[in-house]
């Protein structure tokens, strides 16, 4: 063997030439069937039997908010399992006294003095005009009813849940075919400390953490300007990971950012644990040996990057 060749073993990469490949036969899978039957049958029947009432009462496929509040009562508890999944949090009550509603929320993932304080313990007060409020519910709990600075209304279910499973609260409201998404996100974070692996003696001593708005937020305290976008997205079929790209307006090479974005749509991948694997799946030579993206924990570093034109 030829030094080159021991060189391009050390670094390239080769597919190996024997693959075991797991198989599950056909024979094997229905004599586990057969065996688990005969021992539970009266439970398996009994389950078979409750599955097929609740898709009789459920359809799994809608897609669009519905007016009557027991329907979406329903969906969102199969869509959510709501059954056997004790973080999801449904409340019932009547709004002034007059009609029927709920909110629904992941445990642990909201503020509860905005649920409490601005959401629930404004919604149940007794008011006088409750003509007004009857002819337009939707209008009338915006403008008059919710104390919070951010809120939205949406009629599709998919982006109803991916906000649900993102901290917000869902308030649906019967007769009526949208819901309000109210910003009560409040989980716990890890609060700015120092670099850990990019450590400096001068300059700012502030590190970028897990949470996303807060490592925007170190961004525009320092970048004050106007043309500074930040656009949000989501990236993952099953887990919907938030990702920000951030860019100056002006400076940046629009055509960079249009080809990063199609590379992360286009990633047909359940879930993305961490902005490195996000890195290598949409680099152009995932076995260079030199860095095509560059990653940093120093916010400082950041800064530079955008001005220099970086994504």
């Amino acid at each position: 063997m030829t030094f080159k060749n021991v060189i391009k073993d050390l670094f390239l990469y080769k597919q190996p030439s024997e693959v075991e490949q797991f198989e599950l036969l056909e024979e094997d899978k229905e004599d586990s069937i057969d065996s688990a039957s005969d021992v539970k049958s009266d439970d398996l029947n009994q389950n078979q039997s409750q599955s097929s009432q609740k898709e009789q009462s459920v359809n799994p496929h809608e897609k669009r908010v519905d007016k009557n509040i027991k329907v979406n009562h329903e969906h969102l508890k199969y869509q959510l399992n709501a059954s056997a999944n004790q973080d999801v949090v449904i409340r019932e009550f009547k709004i002034m006294g007059l009609l029927d509603v709920f909110v629904i929320y992941m445990d642990g993932m909201t503020e509860k003095t905005t649920l409490n304080d601005d959401t629930l313990k404004q919604l149940m007060k007794k008011r006088e005009d409750e003509e007004a409020f009857t002819s337009n519910a939707i209008g009338y709990i915006v403008n008059n009813l919710l104390s919070i600075n951010q809120i939205s209304i949406e009629s599709d279910y998919e982006k109803v849940i991916k906000e649900i499973l993102n901290g917000c609260t869902a308030l649906f409201i019967d007769n009526n075919d949208q819901c309000i998404l109210i910003e009560s996100r409040g989980f716990e974070r890890r609060t700015v400390s120092q670099p850990v692996t990019e450590t400096v003696i001068g300059g700012p001593q502030e590190a970028f953490v897990e949470n996303l708005r807060t490592n925007i937020t170190l961004i525009r305290r320092i970048i004050r300007n106007k043309n500074l976008i930040s656009e949000i997205m989501h990236v993952g079929k099953e887990n919907h990971m938030d990702y920000a790209l951030m860019y100056i307006n002006g400076i940046t090479d629009m055509r960079i950012v249009d080809e990063v974005k199609k590379r992360v749509s286009s990633l047909d991948i359940d879930y993305i644990s961490s902005n490195g694997a996000l890195n290598q799946l949409i680099e152009d030579h995932p076995f260079a040996l030199f860095p095509q993206i560059l990653t940093t924990e120093r916010r400082i570093e950041r800064l530079l990057f955008s001005w220099r034109g970086r994504l």
